[in-house]
């Protein structure tokens, strides 16, 4: 796909999404694993909005309790705090732009709460903006209890590819 056309997808998810569209289902859990660098823009896009109200991560379910902090792999890696607030939100570095700094997001997310549509789901996705920088609250229902997520997304905003 040229950049055009993979600018004219990401444009159209994002009016999708923003009219109140239900975006597409996750993939199946027996999904092949994807290069997120080669991917297409994610379904799952930004939504302004006023911000959710943050509710503090619960611990990952590995034996370990570790947090994942870099993707295998890639030039990808997680720094910051847990995400249960703009101020400890995850830092994203090393993405090349928004397609694969949000595919990030969702990475992370399964690798710290397991399959989406399983272990959890999404509600909503918003852009938020806080003294110059640039964050994704992803608003999940994990174990029937609704919390918000907090990526700096800072690095890669604005990077189209």
């Amino acid at each position: 796909m040229n950049k055009l056309a993979k600018l004219a997808s990401i444009v159209t998810t994002v009016c999708a999404c923003g009219s109140g569209a239900t975006p597409p289902p996750a993939a199946p859990q027996n999904a092949p694993a994807v290069d997120i660098a080669k991917t297409t823009a994610s379904a799952d896009t930004h939504n302004a909005g006023p911000a959710p109200i943050a509710a503090k991560p619960a611990a990952p379910p590995s034996a370990s309790g570790e947090r994942p902090t870099a993707i295998p792999g890639s030039s990808i890696r997680f720094t910051g705090g847990d995400g249960s607030s703009r101020a400890s939100a995850i830092v994203i570095e090393g993405a090349k732009g928004e397609t694969d700094g949000t595919e990030a997001e969702y990475w992370y997310l399964e690798k710290v709460w397991g399959p989406r549509g399983q272990r959890w789901t999404l509600q909503q996705q918003s852009l938020l903006g806080d003294q110059g920088r640039h964050f994704d609250a992803l608003e999940i229902v994990r174990d029937g209890k609704t919390e918000t997520i907090y990526f700096d997304i800072s690095a890669h905003f604005g990077k189209l590819f």
